[in-house]
């Protein structure tokens, strides 16, 4: 089959050209071409609110480090000083007991953050794939 070229003339200054409808599979591309663009949006929302979330948590991480190396040198220090065996296990025992005790206060504060950075990264996500599961139950036909 054969088809003719058209003649029609260029456009002039300050006129726009109409383009044929698309034929075939290309009659949905703005719809697809802008869920694409949501997608995208949606993960770089996603991952700045987990950059922010992961920020967080690095800084808690950093201040129970600091307070752990604060904590043993003061024990180092109450170790030099103690006179007796009695003396050196109190210390001991003092210092395992407040360790512990920071350790599971901290471990409790580590899982806070991190599900709050999880359901910080998860909200635009959720957001965009509902709007796209509601997109795609629609029929493209109609």
């Amino acid at each position: 089959m054969s088809t003719k070229p058209s003649k029609k003339p260029a456009a002039k200054a300050g006129e726009t050209l109409s383009l044929p409808a698309p034929v075939g599979g290309f009659a949905h591309y703005e719809e697809i071409s802008g869920a694409g663009k949501d997608t995208i949006a949606a993960l770089l929302e996603a991952n700045t609110a987990l950059a922010a979330g992961l920020e967080k948590l690095g800084g808690e991480v950093i201040e129970l480090t600091r307070d752990a190396f604060e904590s043993a040198a003061a024990a180092g220090v109450a170790l030099l000083d103690a006179k007796t065996v009695e003396d050196v296990m109190a210390v001991n025992n003092d210092y395992a007991k407040r360790t512990l005790e920071k350790l599971i206060a901290c471990a409790s504060r580590i899982s806070e953050l991190g599900f709050e950075a999880a359901s910080a990264a998860y909200q635009p996500l959720g957001a965009r794939f509902e709007k796209a599961m509601g997109d795609f139950a629609k029929p493209l036909a109609a």
